[in-house]
């Protein structure tokens, strides 16, 4: 955390019974959205949660991340020194690590390296996320490759999720650090809690373990609500009614029910996470996508352009990595690899993918090309695109009624 406020565990107690409220998860996939999150927050005097993923930012030795090659102290100080290049500083940021854990890169589960490797690798990960000063840690092993062969297998997940926690207690005790928040379960169809009663048994048996050995309780539980990101849209049927179940579950148990794949959702839809107990909400690709697209149609008003369009396209073409963003419907047309060929397909895969590769130095380059000739004509493209991510978050913002939420929370 910085800013000066509460430190993220005093902020949920606070927080704690406050009705009419969802918090808000903004996923670090650029360092232009960093920046809008950054400004937003201090517009709206409301915390800046960053949930970073390990595909986003980890230890150069576990294979980095795509977010500037950022490990985890290279994430807070380079938020911290986006921070300071903004007009009005954000009162607090809250680094949150958004499905830590095992098999959580993308290299880690396509191999589907052995469980022990998996977990020594995730707890690599974790003390770093703790070394650094992260406030919240989301305790996630149900990206296993082998747990569809268990015969218990919410079990399993509960083992490691204890194995982990208690792991991270002992060395952040170890290190004299304060105390962190925990985020556990999923919103993957793997996981297991896709069902109510599958959620209640998976919360309470972990919490009867977590008591047992004198380890804290989560503070958050992700809840699959029925919403599903492919491309750039939501695929999924958000339940208004399996949600205020989840949510009354949560709050049974002491803890906040977070929403994860909020993307993309319609405006009523969001207005009614408040009303129905959802805690906390996740956006992230959405607001990578807004910036790609908005990239995209600048470029198109100089000729220079054309390059960056096309390098952009090749690179998100150059990996595999889009393909987890198909819809099962169009998985088999991959298949037959008619994208590329295809220019509305090769533009929906570019829009929804390109902010995976806006780091790198040839795209960079060709932007900067096209950016100084938009500037010779008396554009501000890098102010455009910075206001096309904020009016995204602004979005959420309102729907989840978080202004003034620093002075709300305090005052109480």
């Amino acid at each position: 955390m910085f800013g000066d406020f509460l430190t993220l565990k005093e902020f949920l107690k606070k927080f704690q019974g406050m009705k009419g409220v969802t918090l808000l998860g903004i996923g670090p996939v650029t360092k232009m959205t960093i920046m809008a999150s950054l400004q937003v927050g201090a517009e709206y005097d409301f915390p800046v949660f960053l949930i970073a993923s390990r595909n986003q930012v980890d230890k150069e030795e576990l294979g980095g991340g795509y977010l500037s090659g950022w490990d985890q102290e290279g994430f807070l100080s380079g938020v911290k020194e986006l921070a300071e290049q903004t007009a009005s500083f954000p009162k607090v940021v809250y680094f949150c690590r958004d499905h830590g854990g095992p098999w959580q890169r993308d290299q880690e589960l396509k191999e589907k390296i052995p469980h022990n490797e998996a977990m020594s690798l995730g707890k690599k990960s974790f003390l770093a996320d703790l070394k650094a000063g992260f406030d919240l840690l989301h305790i996630d092993p149900t990206k296993n490759p082998f747990l569809r062969e268990a015969s218990d297998p919410i079990q399993i997940v509960i083992d490691d999720t204890v194995e982990l926690i208690t792991f991270l207690e002992e060395k952040r005790k170890g290190m004299n650090l304060p105390p962190v928040a925990y985020e556990v379960g999923t919103e993957d169809i793997q996981g297991g809690l896709t069902q109510s009663s599958r959620f209640q048994e998976f919360l309470t048996r972990l919490k009867k373990r977590l008591t047992a050995k004198g380890l804290p309780l989560p503070d958050f539980i992700v809840g699959q609500t029925g919403t599903l990101v492919k491309f750039d849209s939501n695929f999924g049927f958000f339940n208004p009614d399996f949600a205020k179940e989840l949510a009354t579950i949560a709050l049974e148990n002491n803890c906040f029910l977070k929403e994860h794949n909020t993307d993309y959702l319609d405006e009523e839809s969001l207005k009614m996470h408040p009303v129905l107990g959802i805690s906390s909400a996740n956006v992230a690709p959405e607001f990578g996508v807004t910036e790609t697209k908005s990239l995209i149609r600048l470029s198109y008003l100089v000729p220079e352009g054309e390059r960056f369009r096309n390098l952009l396209a090749e690179k998100v073409f150059s990996e595999k990595r889009w393909q987890k963003w198909l819809p099962d419907h169009l998985k088999s047309a991959a298949e037959k690899d008619n994208f590329q060929n295809n220019p509305a397909l090769r533009n929906k895969v570019t829009v929804s993918c390109g902010h995976y590769y806006l780091e790198d130095p040839e795209v960079k380059t060709a932007k900067d090309r096209f950016f100084r000739k938009l500037f010779s004509e008396g554009f501000d493209p890098e102010r455009e695109v910075l206001e096309s991510i904020k009016s995204c978050i602004v979005k959420y913002v309102k729907a989840f009624n978080l202004k003034d939420l620093n002075k709300r929370v305090v005052s109480r």
